[in-house]
């Protein structure tokens, strides 16, 4: 009797997994991501890439600052970049939390070229202005 609960048991933890998965594929369908929102300055612009050849452009570079308030100063910049001088590439993470837990980070790449140049690339949220 137990090993034929324990198979009752175990379908409905793949009944309910499933039904968790589908709802929130749904919501992600029914709820389109929008880029027309009151963005916080430092995230109202997206970068646009450009290739041409070993060329890559990128506009809306974010170069900003942050003070001890966490308050932005800077500018969206329009940069160009020549594959074949890449010399390093590092991925990063930064936990949001450094006491231990493990848990989300912030994912990013760094790619550096032989003239001193870096650029960094990672996926964020955007904040909406008083969020």
């Amino acid at each position: 009797m137990a090993k034929g609960m324990a198979t009752v048991t175990k379908r409905r933890l793949k009944l309910a997994a499933a039904l968790v998965v589908l709802v929130v594929a749904l919501v992600f369908l029914l709820y389109p991501a929008r880029t027309d929102r009151n963005w916080i300055r430092a995230h109202s612009i997206t970068p646009e890439v450009t290739f041409d050849g070993d060329q890559v452009r990128v506009d809306g570079v974010r170069n900003f600052r942050y003070s001890a308030d966490h308050a932005p100063t800077g500018a969206f910049e329009t940069r160009t970049f020549d594959l074949s001088r890449l010399e390093t590439l590092w991925y990063g993470l930064s936990v949001f939390n450094p006491d231990g837990w493990r848990g989300p980070a912030h994912g990013l790449f760094s790619f550096g070229f032989d003239d001193g140049t870096f650029i960094a690339v990672s996926v964020e949220a955007r904040t909406e202005q008083g969020e």
